[in-house]
């Protein structure tokens, strides 16, 4: 094909190749049509038929991909809508075989685990970060009533499983009871407790002697009423037991398998909470409570149960709270994911789990009466808080030691629980920043600011 030395001259100004021909008689003829020959050798490369064809694969699997997660997304929607009819309605799922519905719940995982893999981590994560700071939010998650526990690990997530962990009648129930009662309050949102273990009347009464700080003995016996300081606390937090009686559910679930507690929980989510709104489950607490298996051990059915509630609050998006034993190891002082019991599928599994238990006397005599009777000692996070420290959250605590002058310990926040109710008392940190400063908690507070003031400002 001809090309006319004029269109040429256009042509390679326009596409600019960075060579600009005002006057082709300045040039040779033989030296201009080695130029023009370079350009269009340039040019014929750069939109080569193997270039084209490359990019319209590439744009052929972009939209191949986008096919197939829209195409999986539907099918997974299809399936789970058919499982919420069976799970609703009772007497159809007694109806429809056992067998059938495990298979469809595992056909689910199967297909959500190939949509996972076929996603691209940043499709819209520019668009997303805009548009989540034109509405700021005030927490990663839901907001618990503890602050330190918020600004370090960032609330509770939703699709989440979190656990405490501790010896046997440390206060695992209580702290996780709390929790359920007063997020319910906190946003407005119904709870469920599932327990292996404590009746509705014990929690009933312990939930009450919280609210109210009314002792437990007294609102068993009903001796309150003869007690004028119990009379007046009555009377004054009665409407707060009737705010909170629509918000918290209990149901006992002593020996049910983990395949009977998802399908409770599907049905209550389905018909009380509705998909897409806000709720807290809690299961007190992970056990072996009727599951068996062929030729497994205790652990692997344990660290199954712990897979199953992980699947279940990812497939239904809301938060899971649990429990777990501490072994013997704790009793050492051993406070590590070594002394947790049975299964490491809860440290793999879960994205929160702590130590939770209560405050050894020496360890009170140390920190002081004021920062609470037991502590929180994280073990494994997934998460991160507003104030989250990373890997390593250490405080320097002083030795005295010339020789070796200070040592580090994690943080932990410390809790008081005082007649069912579970309150913050700041972290390790705080404890240390309060020795700095020598407070004296039994001096009267305008004399120990004086004393604080003195030593900041000398």
């Amino acid at each position: 094909m001809g090309v006319g030395v004029l269109n040429v001259r256009k042509k390679l100004i326009i596409i600019n190749h960075h060579v600009f021909i005002t006057n082709k008689n300045e040039m040779k003829r033989s030296e201009f049509k080695q130029l023009v020959r370079r350009e269009l050798i340039k040019e014929a490369k750069g939109t080569s038929y193997e270039s084209k064809l490359a990019e319209i694969e590439k744009q052929g699997k972009m939209v191949t991909l986008e096919a197939k997660i829209d195409a999986l997304s539907e099918m997974i929607e299809t399936k789970n809508n058919r499982l919420s009819l069976v799970n609703e309605d009772e007497n159809l799922a007694d109806l429809v075989d056992k067998k059938k519905i495990k298979e469809m719940q595992k056909e689910i995982k199967l297909l959500e685990k190939a949509k996972t893999k076929m996603e691209k981590v940043f499709e819209k994560i520019a668009e997303k970060i805009e548009e989540r700071a034109k509405n700021p939010l005030k927490e990663m998650g839901m907001a618990t009533p503890h602050p330190d526990f918020n600004r370090l690990f960032g609330g509770v997530l939703p699709g989440h499983l979190y656990a405490w962990v501790s010896r046997p009648k440390h206060g695992k129930s209580t702290i996780l009871a709390d929790l359920a009662r007063k997020m319910s309050a906190i946003h407005k949102c119904p709870a469920l407790i599932l327990d292996t273990e404590m009746a509705i009347e014990d929690l009933r009464y312990k939930m009450a002697a919280a609210i109210t700080g009314i002792p437990l003995w007294h609102l068993i016996t009903g001796n309150w009423k003869h007690n004028k300081e119990y009379f007046d606390l009555y009377e004054q937090k009665k409407g707060l037991l009737n705010e909170a009686k629509d918000l918290v559910s209990h149901l006992e679930v002593p020996g049910k398998p983990i395949e009977q507690i998802c399908s409770i929980v599907r049905r209550w989510y389905l018909s009380e909470v509705g998909r897409g709104n806000k709720c807290i489950v809690v299961y007190d607490y992970i056990k072996l409570t009727g599951e068996s298996g062929w030729n497994k051990q205790e652990y692997q059915l344990i660290g199954e149960k712990v897979d199953a509630l992980k699947q279940l609050s990812t497939e239904l998006n809301i938060p899971i709270l649990t429990s777990c034993q501490l072994n013997r190891q704790a009793e050492s002082g051993t406070d590590d994911g070594s002394a947790i019991a049975q299964s490491d599928r809860l440290t793999w599994l879960v994205s929160f789990v702590g130590i939770f238990r209560r405050k050894r006397t020496e360890e009170i005599e140390a920190e002081g009466e004021q920062f609470g009777t037991h502590k929180l000692i994280p073990v494994a996070s997934r998460l991160q808080g507003r104030d989250a420290a990373g890997h390593q959250d250490l405080v320097r605590i002083p030795t005295g030691n010339p020789n070796r002058p200070y040592r580090y310990e994690t943080n932990f926040i410390n809790y008081d629980v005082s007649n069912f109710n579970v309150t913050e008392r700041g972290t390790l940190a705080d404890v240390q920043e309060a020795r700095n400063l020598n407070v004296n908690f039994d001096r009267p507070v305008e004399e120990e600011r004086a004393i604080v003031d003195e030593e900041l400002l000398g």
